[in-house]
């Protein structure tokens, strides 16, 4: 060990001895440098290009009790003694020999006098001292639990030697400079994967014993990748599992919850940040199915996913009244005639068409039966088209050719043809489509895919039908292949799908007007 009072009368004395070092009648350099010193495991010069073995330590009789499971710390210390290799010193801390998730680790640059310090858990870690390409130390050094391991390097002008100090000795030359660099334990490992539940896993930072959690720590709780909650300490109880109150971070308060206890409890009340209140049975710590009581007076009995109703349930709403049956809470989804309950207690049906409160059955009624009428009407309309195009279909006898049109003169023959139908007819079709009402379109692609639209009304509300299909066109007529069809309301819910027919349609295109079955579209 290097005294401070010793190298301080070495510096006063040195001019003297290198005086008389030069005269002869005195120790050489390397002993005078010695003589002020301990000495130390022996090393392999820097320009040797070989590291030198980890030396062997001497432990002390009685050394200063520690928690077993504090981080202990590695302080890499450079000698300055104003002469020798003073700049190109770095540090490698390669690996742990039984921690998982150490994150090695690599110095900048270092010079004489600097000093770094790296907390590190309790293990044996793979330290390497290079002065610039050369290695001068390669070895194992111990970390132990809340005390400090020094390697420290002793820089004279021929040659290096690099001591390994613990405990004591390590303390004293720790204490005895300010770290220009310090690395805390965040950075130095990984956080532990734990798994908690299904669905939820945890990440510790603490303490850590045979790669598990160990004493405590701080757990951070993740759903898939996004983080819900933190128990800034938890405690690893006897069993091994984590024990702690989870603050998450949308600001809900599970009444009692401990990690301890897995999956949240059954009739378990949670609070959340926004006024809702959620009492029943859970999945991993969100609500699988109660009551859910929000901050506008409505309630929510029945299932839930992702702390949101699902399925179907029972709906309480601020007035008192009790729907059975909807499909949630979202009133403008409903569309039926419903079992509820009225405030006085009185049972009646509560009916809702296309997410509107209609007040009496008969009105209710009626709007159902325009929807009835305008669907028909529309499915009428998509069948008599099927039907055409599956009559086309059938092979029908050549017709007879006509004879020869008399002579005419070229100028009108010409006026003529270029007033009839494309040399390609219907065989070429791109672009859209859409009958005078424009209550009908069709648009085809080019490439052999299209889309047909229609609208229909019953009564003040408006409906949809529509279908994509495959063509082939020739030049009077047309191949269709039918997706399925679908139905809408004006909402866009999806009230009926059916599949369609194809088969084959006279057609006819002038360039402006396309003929399909009779139908006349104009070219948008």
């Amino acid at each position: 060990m290097i005294k401070t009072r010793n190298l301080r009368v070495g510096y006063r004395y040195a001019p003297l001895f290198i005086a008389c070092g030069l005269l002869g009648g005195c120790k050489t350099l390397e002993s005078i440098h010695s003589a002020f010193r301990t000495p130390a495991p022996t090393a392999v010069p820097a320009h040797s290009g070989q590291a030198a073995p980890a030396p062997a330590l001497v432990q002390p009789a009685n050394p200063p009790a520690a928690n077993r499971y504090a981080p202990g710390s590695l302080h890499f210390i450079l000698e300055d003694t104003g002469w020798g290799d003073y700049h190109g010193w770095r540090i490698q801390i390669l690996s742990a020999k039984f921690n998982k998730g150490f994150k090695p680790l690599l110095s900048a640059v270092m010079q004489a006098g600097e000093h770094m310090q790296a907390d590190l858990w309790p293990d044996h870690y793979h330290v390497s001292v290079t002065l610039g390409d050369k290695p001068v130390y390669d070895g194992f050094v111990q970390i132990k639990a809340g005390q400090p391991t020094v390697v420290f390097v002793r820089i004279s002008m021929l040659r290096n030697k690099v001591d390994v100090l613990e405990q004591e000795e390590a303390a004293q030359e720790a204490g005895s400079s300010v770290p220009t660099r310090k690395i805390g334990i965040r950075q130095t490992f990984n956080p532990l994967p734990v798994m908690l539940i299904p669905g939820i896993t945890g990440r510790y930072e603490g303490p850590r014993e045979n790669n598990a959690p160990a004493d405590k720590g701080r757990l951070t709780l993740y759903k898939g990748d996004e983080r819900i909650a933190v128990v800034e300490e938890a405690v690893v109880q006897e069993d091994g599992k984590l024990a702690g109150e989870p603050v998450f971070d949308d600001g809900r308060q599970i009444e009692g919850y401990d990690i301890a206890s897995g999956e949240v409890p059954p009739d378990t009340t949670t609070r959340y940040k926004d006024g809702r209140e959620f009492h029943g049975a859970y999945e991993g710590m969100g609500p699988k199915e109660g009551v859910m009581n929000y901050p506008d007076g409505r309630r929510w009995t029945g299932s839930f996913k992702d702390d949101a109703p699902q399925g179907s349930g029972s709906l309480g709403l601020a007035d008192g009244t009790n729907i059975e049956g909807v499909p949630g809470m979202d009133t403008s989804a409903f569309d039926g005639s419903y079992d509820c309950v009225l405030p006085q207690g009185r049972k009646t049906s509560c009916h809702y068409f296309e997410g509107e409160r209609i007040a009496s059955a008969v009105e209710y009624k009626k709007k159902v039966g325009w929807r009835s009428s305008s669907l028909a009407d529309a499915v009428k309309q998509a069948e008599e088209l099927a039907a055409v195009a599956a009559e086309q279909a059938v092979p029908q006898a050549s017709p007879a050719v006509p004879a020869p049109p008399a002579a005419q003169p070229a100028l009108a023959a010409a006026s003529a043809s270029a007033s009839s139908a494309p040399p390609d007819g219907c065989s070429a079709l791109n672009g859209q489509f859409a009958t005078s009402s424009n209550l009908s379109r069709i648009r085809f692609d080019g490439n052999g895919r299209g889309h047909f639209w229609q609208a229909t009304t019953g009564g003040s509300t408006r409906y949809f039908f529509e279908v994509n299909f495959a063509y082939r066109g020739e030049r009077d007529s047309l191949q269709f292949t039918y997706d399925e069809a679908v139905y809408k309301d004006a909402g866009g819910r999806v009230i009926r799908r059916q599949s369609m027919p194809g088969g084959s349609s006279a057609c006819s295109f002038n360039g402006r007007v396309l003929n399909i079955g009779g139908t006349e579209y104009l070219k948008q």
